[in-house]
Formats: C-alpha cells, sequence, structure tokens
C-alpha cells in the first residue's frame, strides 16, 4: 500500500506541480467543498486541472479528511494508461471521498463516494474522448447499474472481489 501511496504522489506532482511556496495558506474545508464541485462541473478542463491540485493539496494537508488509497480504491493506477487520465481519476476518488467526509463532518474515509465520483468524471471523459476504456471502471459501472457497488465497498478489502 505504501508503494502505491508513493507512485500515486509522483504522478500528481509531475500533473499538478506546487506552487512552490511554503507559506501557502491552508485551504479551508469550504474552500475545498467549492474546488471539487468545480472539479466535478468538468474534470478535463484547465479550471479543473487547477481544482485537481488543490484537491490533493487539501487531502495531504487537512486534519479533517482521511482518504486510504489501495488496489481496492484506486486499481487504474498499477495498469498501462495515459498518465493524465490516471491522475483524473484520482482526484476524482479523493473529491468523492472529501466531499463525503467534509459534508456529513465525519473522518472516515469513504470509498464508495469515492467510486461514484469516479464513475461520474470518467463518463465526463469519455464523452471527450470515447477512446478510452479503464477497465475496473467499467467494472464499477457495472456493480453500480447491478445495485452491487455498495456492498464491493463494504466488505473486507481482502474479502472484495477484485475490479476486472
Amino acid at each position: 500500500m505504501k508503494t502505491l501511496f508513493l507512485y500515486t504522489i509522483l504522478i500528481l506532482s509531475c500533473l499538478f506541480p506546487a506552487s512552490g511556496q511554503e507559506t501557502d495558506p491552508l485551504i479551508s474545508n469550504e474552500t475545498a467543498l467549492k474546488v471539487i464541485e468545480i472539479f466535478r462541473q468538468d474534470p478535463l478542463s484547465v479550471k479543473g486541472k487547477g481544482a485537481a491540485a488543490l484537491i490533493l493539496r487539501f487531502t495531504e494537508e487537512s486534519k479533517d479528511v482521511v482518504v486510504q488509497l489501495s488496489a481496492r480504491n484506486v486499481p487504474w493506477l498499477s495498469t498501462r494508461m495515459d498518465t493524465d487520465a490516471k491522475s483524473r481519476l484520482l482526484a476524482a476518488y479523493l473529491a468523492g471521498s472529501v466531499k463525503s467526509q467534509l459534508t456529513k463532518k465525519n473522518r472516515k474515509d469513504d470509498p464508495l463516494a469515492g467510486a461514484e465520483q469516479v464513475i461520474e468524471s470518467y463518463q465526463k471523459m469519455r464523452k471527450t474522448n470515447p477512446s478510452l476504456t479503464v477497465p475496473s471502471v467499467e467494472e464499477w459501472i457495472k456493480l453500480k447499474s447491478a445495485g452491487k457497488l455498495a456492498a464491493h465497498f463494504a466488505a473486507p478489502e481482502s474479502a472484495a472481489p477484485a475490479a476486472k
């Protein structure tokens, strides 16, 4: 899991570089929620890319949220695909889990909310790039259509079937 996290940070740091200023103020919870909405509206836009960088920064710095990255929660990170698409899907996962925690005022990772946001963002990304296919997200879409996505994330991680 540590390797996955380090790989994730490497990808995001390349695509969404920090401002370089150590004196950047902390992002408030209210601002984070607004930034998440900007990302959700258009994850592929310039504003969406900037929002993704802020979502990552907020997730790293905030003591009000916790997001656990694992092979079940972000399975596309270990697959060969466009790095930009990988990072947008990761930002979507973070946005979903963070939004859930902030709105519920419950500091507990919410992989289901993260997955639902990934599905929403993925479908928007496919409208722009119909050739984009991410098998693990396609599997989540099937599970959601069958009413089984919540059960997939409710099961202990070792017991959950791997998304294909």
